[in-house]
């Protein structure tokens, strides 16, 4: 069938691990035999943001990397083309 998505937190949470509890009786707490419980391992574990990592450098391509570059498309496209008249 068809299950509408339901909001079970508000953002930000706090770092750890957390359970999956379904209140099946919608009385607000947690009663072990009418209620599910995903199992008793963690459903989920939230983590700490990473700190930013440092900006690294580009790989640049100096000139001469790009007239070699241009060269070998050349030759390629020269030979493609041989090989198509001949």
């Amino acid at each position: 069938g068809n299950i509408a998505p339901v909001l079970v937190w508000h953002a930000p949470l706090a770092p750890g691990s957390y359970d999956i509890v379904i209140d099946a009786n919608r009385n607000g707490f947690y009663n072990a035999t009418t209620d599910g419980l995903d199992g008793g391992s963690p459903g989920f574990v939230v983590v700490a943001n990473p700190p930013p990592s440092p900006p690294t450098d580009v790989p640049a391509l100096a000139p001469p990397g790009i007239i070699a570059l241009v060269g070998l498309l050349c030759v390629i496209a020269a030979s493609r083309i041989r090989r198509r008249f001949n």
